[in-house]
């Protein structure tokens, strides 16, 4: 009961003037428009494809002349982000941290609220920001982690390599998970030498040491916790950093 009181009384002492400020979708044909939180008529259906409010923004899609722009409304449905980008509305679109992925002639960069461009689009994806850091992949599945200078912190599968101290062999495939949480990321090792094949867990931090393996299934850290999973996925527990 009291942890709901708390909960309560921050959502209405933080929340209240966002919630009067905020704007929700709606569709219209094929278009959509934004209502206040009155039911009235903010932005009148103009947008082919809309995304979520982040951080006072939200990602529009505008087709037109057969090409589809992306750009960023605020709470007022003012264009505050010209529509300049291409359409490639997802997670990492919404804005995490001061900084949104965008894409410009096939490659992912990203942008500040001001959409101004911070990192050039040179990536195959970009991925949010989350405690300072954010997954890339320079090429598809070829993912790393950078820091908000965009400085890359290390490479996982040599860190792998380098720390397991065994000959890798073509039958074993790294995944890195695409977000930082608490300061560690989680990745998987699925081995292909087995029939059916088998996967092992674990984590690095962001100096690259790596904490592997584990006998059982790992998730992301919230709150210096992580769930973790029995193999067969049966029981389930807790476990700290």
């Amino acid at each position: 009961i009291f942890l709901i009181i708390i909960i309560t009384f921050l959502f209405n002492s933080c929340s209240a003037q966002e919630l009067n400020e905020r704007l929700y979708s709606f569709k219209k044909g094929n278009l959509y428009g934004f209502i206040n939180n009155k039911g009235e008529i903010v932005v009148k259906p103009q947008y082919n494809t809309v995304g979520l409010f982040s951080e006072g923004l939200c990602a529009v899609v505008k087709r037109e002349n057969n090409e589809s722009k992306l750009g960023y409304i605020n709470y007022t449905g003012e264009l505050v982000i010209d529509l300049q980008f291409q359409q490639y509305l997802y997670e990492g679109s919404d804005f995490s941290e001061g900084l949104a992925v965008i894409r410009l002639n096939n490659k992912s960069g990203y942008i500040n609220r001001k959409g101004e461009i911070v990192f050039e689009p040179t990536l195959y994806k970009g991925h949010p920001f989350k405690n300072g850091y954010a997954v890339i992949e320079k090429e598809y599945s070829e993912r790393t982690i950078i820091n908000k200078e965009g400085e890359i912190l290390f490479d996982p599968v040599e860190q792998y390599k380098k720390q397991r101290q065994v000959k890798p062999t073509n039958k074993e495939s790294l995944y890195l998970n695409d977000r930082v949480s608490d300061g560690v990321i989680t990745f998987a090792i699925t081995y292909y030498s087995t029939y059916p094949s088998t996967k092992k867990m674990g984590y690095f931090d962001m100096e690259g040491n790596m904490f592997f393996p584990f006998d059982y299934l790992v998730s992301n850290f919230n709150n210096e916790l992580a769930k973790t999973y029995s193999n067969n996925r049966t029981k389930v527990g807790f476990i700290d950093k």
